[in-house]
This record gives structure tokens, sequence and C-alpha cells, in this order.
């Protein structure tokens, strides 16, 4: 299937002439069309900046919540959280047979974790989690999957 992307990059030429909101939102989505996040299924880039990524979503929808591009990262937002937390069909974040945390995406939490100077509702979410998967030995347990369920639908 094919569907036409847009080209962000080319509207960085703009960004000293619109606000500071539409100015975040093209660097969000020049980030994206220069470099999917997921192609067929699949995670393609690392997990540390799927993590920035979704921090980036999450930081301009708290900074910006009356933009008129608000409503649209907050859809991106949930989908960039639920990726974050489960991953995808062909790149999940737990392994398939032993329910086990993959080492990168347990990495990447805890580095996000350690590098961050704010608290936000991800950072959190990660916090936690990171807590119940140390008490499980990092496995997939009822537990987490409940925490994750409660989390990416509220």
């Amino acid at each position: 299937m094919y569907y036409p992307v847009m080209h962000y990059e080319g509207f960085k030429i703009f960004k000293p002439y619109v606000t500071k909101d539409i100015a975040a939102y093209i660097d969000i989505m020049a980030t994206e069309s220069n470099q999917p996040s997921v192609s067929d299924a699949a995670i393609v880039i690392s997990w540390t900046e799927l993590t920035n990524r979704a921090l980036a979503l999450e930081d301009f929808v708290t900074k910006y919540p009356a933009s008129n591009r608000s409503t649209a990262l907050q859809k991106e937002l949930l989908l960039a959280t639920s990726r974050l937390l489960y991953g995808t069909s062909n790149t999940p974040a737990y392994d398939y047979d032993e329910r086990v945390i993959k080492p990168e995406v347990k990495k990447a939490y805890e580095d996000a974790l350690k590098d961050s100077k704010v608290d936000t509702r991800i950072l959190s979410i990660l916090e936690k989690l990171l807590q119940l998967l140390n008490s499980t030995n990092n496995k997939f347990t009822p537990v987490i999957e409940k925490f994750l369920v409660e989390t990416v639908n509220s």
C-alpha cells in the first residue's frame, strides 16, 4: 500500500515566522518524517530514540494545550506511549517465548529516568513499570499486564 508522506523538513524554513507551538510541531513531525519510527509493524529506531520521541510529544501536549495541533499530537502520544510500553507486532518489548522484557528496552527506560531533569507522566509510568519488573525478575506477569492496560487506557 502506498500513501503520501508530508516532508516536514521543508517547513523548517518557516519556523522564524510561526508561533512557538507550530515551530515545535514542525520539529516533531520533521523528526518522524525524516526517519519514521515504525515500518511494516516494526520499530526501526532505537528504543532510546523511541522514548525521546514520546517524551517530546508529551512535552508539546503539556506546553501547548491550546494549540490547534495539540489534538493531533495527543493521538500520536497515545500511539507512542503504547509502542513504548508494548512494542509493535514485529518488535515487541517482551520476548514472545520467555515473556521477559528485552534488555535494550529496559536499558532505554532506565536511561530515560537517569537522564531526566523533569517529572512527566511517561517517566512516572516507566519508573513504576521498572519497579514492577524488578519484583518479577523482568517477566511480563498479569500484574504488569494490568498496570499497562490501566496506564494506556487512562
